[in-house]
């Protein structure tokens, strides 16, 4: 089957994995049950992981080896990211809902994300529709590669529309992540600004313009250290910029003048920088 072209060299197992916040920020991976593996993908091999951060739907859940209700965590509200390596590098999901975390927000973000993958793979596939159906998201958040040329332009305007209609059907909304252009492709940077912001709008979903906010980043700056060593995937702190720009648009009356300690992904400094190119009223 044909697929977008991630520029990517790697050859990673699939990913489909869910986290829950437990407050305390330490990671613990656990199996998801046979049952869901099973209604999701019959034919899939895939990696089904958990880590520190999510529910996959928006109801109590005893953390894994306690069956304490008392310690049970209500989610307030959970997302589906569905893409390929430049979602769950660096598990940027759950970087998501550590931030969400220290706003005292308890959210969850499970990801349907496979190494190469357009989302007209993931329509072909079973598991999409499996999980939107299951009625635990509010939001669906698609990404594929960055799509500046002709044939990803297509994919995004054809396929993004059928996934918003079917999100739609059963009460649960879209959005598009913007992404990047490797550096050896940088020059086509506005291409992939301009499709994934076409494909926003024809299929009336949401878009988070990670990829916008990269591009200022790095010309307003002149720091590249948000990719990582193949000049194609982010590195930590390009990923926590990927959740930190959907978290600002997900929760745009959070008042983030004064923020939160997050050194182990970036400083203060460069945090603040970011921060200040996002304008949540676009």
């Amino acid at each position: 089957m044909t697929k977008t072209l991630d520029h990517s060299n790697r050859v990673d197992a699939p990913y489909i994995w869910s986290c829950t916040d437990k407050v305390s920020g330490k990671s613990v991976f656990w199996l998801i049950s046979e049952m869901r593996r099973i209604l999701c993908c019959l034919l899939c091999l895939s990696a089904i992981w958990s880590c520190s951060a999510v529910a996959p739907s928006p109801q109590k859940e005893d953390p894994p080896g306690t069956g304490d209700p008392s310690t049970a965590v209500e989610v307030d509200s959970s997302y589906l990211f569905v893409g390929n390596s430049l979602s769950y590098y660096n598990e940027m999901p759950s970087i998501l809902v550590e931030i969400a975390a220290a706003y005292d927000l308890v959210i969850g973000a499970d990801c349907l994300c496979k190494p190469n993958y357009a989302i007209l793979d993931h329509w072909a596939e079973t598991e999409l529709e499996a999980l939107i159906a299951s009625k635990a998201y509010v939001q669906v958040i698609l990404q594929q590669g960055p799509s500046s040329q002709a044939f990803g332009r297509s994919v995004l305007l054809e396929y993004g529309p059928k996934i918003s209609q079917l999100a739609s059907s059963h009460q649960t909304k879209t959005a598009f992540y913007m992404v990047w252009p490797s550096k050896a492709y940088y020059y086509t940077f506005q291409g992939v600004i301009d499709n994934y912001t076409e494909a926003a709008k024809v299929s009336d979903a949401d878009l988070f313009p990670v990829g916008h906010v990269w591009k200022d980043y790095i010309e307003e700056t002149g720091d590249e250290s948000i990719y990582g060593a193949d000049g194609f995937h982010p590195s930590v702190k390009g990923s926590f910029l990927a959740a930190w720009v959907m978290f600002r648009f997900l929760y745009p009356d959070i008042e983030t003048e004064v923020l939160p300690d997050f050194s182990k992904y970036i400083s203060t400094e460069d945090l603040e920088k970011i921060n200040n190119l996002i304008s949540v009223t676009d």
